[in-house]
């Protein structure tokens, strides 16, 4: 869970979905995994977005873009986006409280196991 910084710059919200798979095969790589399975949380889902975050809109549509069911070329196999609309926030509007952190946690893990499930990944 992590991509606010990002937001503040156009060049990195825009390349994020590239910048994502250079880490998910990195990682894979480092660990000896030829297909290592990626659960991803969309940032910053309160809307209007804090004034430093201008290239919100970017990242998100980045992020959605690599998740593995997006049709898109940017899309990374074996990797899925976890929307966190909804999960509740601090008053700043970027970090999550407690209730929204356990949601993300419960919605990681299911994201997780349904990549595990599925017929094209047994």
């Amino acid at each position: 869970m992590q991509g606010e910084a990002d937001a503040k710059h156009e060049r990195s919200a825009t390349d994020y979905a590239a910048s994502l798979r250079r880490l998910r095969d990195r990682l894979a790589a480092d660990l000896g995994v030829e297909s290592l399975p990626l659960v991803f949380g969309q940032v910053l889902p309160h809307e209007p977005a804090v004034a430093r975050f201008t290239h919100r809109r970017e990242i998100r549509a980045a992020m959605a873009a690599a998740d593995e069911r997006s049709g898109r070329p940017e899309a990374l196999p074996r990797a899925r986006m976890v929307s966190t609309d909804g999960f509740g926030l601090l008053p700043d509007t970027v970090h999550y409280d407690a209730g929204g952190q356990v949601a993300q946690g419960r919605a990681f893990a299911a994201a997780l196991l349904e990549i595990g499930e599925s017929p094209e990944h047994r």
